[in-house]
């Protein structure tokens, strides 16, 4: 009798784990990650060069909601280096700068800049990303690329 009893409580406990890890606690399926709205790039990276100093403007786009800021990324290779246009270009993060909260409504507030000193005889290539809160980083702006070899022969690609 005993054994008939641990007999039945043994099958009990399998069906029961069965029914459990069929049914499961919700829907099945792949997990699916939150939905966030990626935020807009900028498409109007700029440059002007002073003496030896470049100064990027950019201007936030209209859609910017989450927007928490821009990262800058340069790369820099040296004339002395053969130019290659077919290698992939590898770039740096220059500066973080975040987005202050400003009236939506003064334009003014919707242009950003970031300044740096330039070395003799380097290739630049410079880009901005923007960033939201969670860490979502939106597409890659146009590029702005210039070559500086001398404070008047500064050559824009």
């Amino acid at each position: 009798m005993k054994k008939i009893i641990k007999n039945v409580f043994l099958v009990s406990l399998l069906l029961t784990s069965f029914v459990l890890i069929i049914i499961g606690c919700g829907k099945k399926g792949p997990p699916i990650a939150p939905r966030y709205e990626i935020p807009s790039s900028a498409t109007d990276l700029k440059g002007e060069i002073q003496g030896d100093t470049l100064t990027l403007t950019w201007t936030v786009p209209e859609k910017s909601s989450g927007l928490t800021g821009y990262i800058v990324y340069r790369s820099k290779t040296s004339v002395s280096e053969p130019e290659c246009k077919t290698c992939p270009v590898l770039y740096e993060r220059v500066m973080d700068i975040p987005i202050l909260e400003q009236d939506p409504e003064d334009m003014a507030s919707k242009v950003m800049t970031h300044s740096e000193v330039l070395e003799m005889g380097y290739r630049y290539i410079y880009k901005v990303n923007p960033y939201m809160e969670g860490g979502l980083i939106g597409k890659d702006s146009n590029y702005y690329a210039f070559t500086f070899v001398s404070d008047q022969d500064s050559e824009n690609e």
